[in-house]
């Protein structure tokens, strides 16, 4: 009898109330989106830069940004590449560097390696989805040979760059993560 009483007042309990009705408020995306703005604010008087906290706002904008699993790739917010957008690629190739530039703070409690984890996988993602996108008609070609093709050379020149920039980040968080 007594766990009967126990779940009715968990569901009417001051905190429960208060967490419903600040739903919008306390959801994941508005929750990165403020403590962005803390820390950049906070940054902006302090000029104290705090890698790990950085990071970690950085990967987890990029993680939640297109958490809409049907965007992919058409969608009309601005996804590119494979359903990632170009704020959502900044962000993740961003965090990755933080994590190069300061390596220890993968040994540094909380999820900061299991973030940086999801992040090589998401530049995999991102990997094949640019290698897909530069080389459908010509497999032959090497990265700086489409120089001559007008606009459309040079947005595939574009996309080129990115794959190896992504690519030696990718490469680099793997040989951090792998130590």
């Amino acid at each position: 009898g007594g766990g009967e009483g126990m779940s009715s007042e968990m569901t009417t309990t001051p905190t429960s109330l208060a967490v419903m009705a600040n739903e919008n408020e306390l959801c994941s995306r508005n929750m990165v989106l403020s403590a962005q703005a803390l820390v950049n604010q906070n940054n902006a008087h302090h000029r104290v830069t705090k890698p790990g906290l950085i990071m970690i706002i950085t990967a987890m904008d990029a993680f939640l940004e297109n958490s809409d699993p049907d965007v992919n790739g058409g969608g009309g917010d601005g996804a590119e590449e494979g359903g990632f957008s170009e704020t959502q690629i900044r962000n993740l190739l961003s965090a990755c560097e933080m994590a190069i530039k300061h390596p220890l703070l993968l040994h540094s409690p909380g999820p900061v390696y299991h973030m940086m984890s999801n992040a090589a996988v998401l530049l995999c993602h991102l990997l094949n989805g640019l290698h897909a996108k530069c080389n459908p008609r010509d497999s032959n070609s090497t990265h700086d040979s489409n120089s001559d093709e007008g606009a459309g050379g040079n947005n595939n020149n574009i996309e080129s760059e990115l794959f190896y920039d992504t690519l030696d980040t990718f490469m680099a968080i793997r040989k951090l993560l792998d130590m």
